[in-house]
């Protein structure tokens, strides 16, 4: 689940063979603008849409096959890229006031 919004999403536990991150730093927005900050999630993505086509229920779907998806292919790949680190992730100061807080009442 995600933070103030209903229903679950599909995430990626594991991958192989493609690069799971897509940066999009120095692309043109519609606006002709370079973004600035903007890494598009694949894994994630790719995931979220194999949930869709598979269900949640008793659709009984238990694989599902994406063709013509938008990803580079590649055998050098690294689990690191898609892991953020805690303090550059945009929950960090809720993370960080939980712990202190925890630390607080041991």
């Amino acid at each position: 689940t995600m933070p103030l919004r209903q229903g679950v999403t599909g995430i990626g536990l594991a991958y192989w063979g493609f690069r799971a991150v897509k940066d999009m730093i120095g692309q043109p927005d519609l606006f002709g603008r370079k973004l600035q900050m903007t890494k598009m999630n694949l894994l994630d993505g790719l995931s979220a849409a194999a949930v869709l086509m598979m269900g949640e229920a008793n659709e009984c779907r238990p694989l599902a096959i994406l063709k013509n998806a938008p990803v580079e292919f590649s055998a050098n790949i690294s689990p690191e890229e898609i892991r953020m680190p805690m303090e550059r992730d945009l929950y960090y100061p809720i993370y960080r006031q939980l712990l202190s807080e925890s630390k607080t009442l041991s």
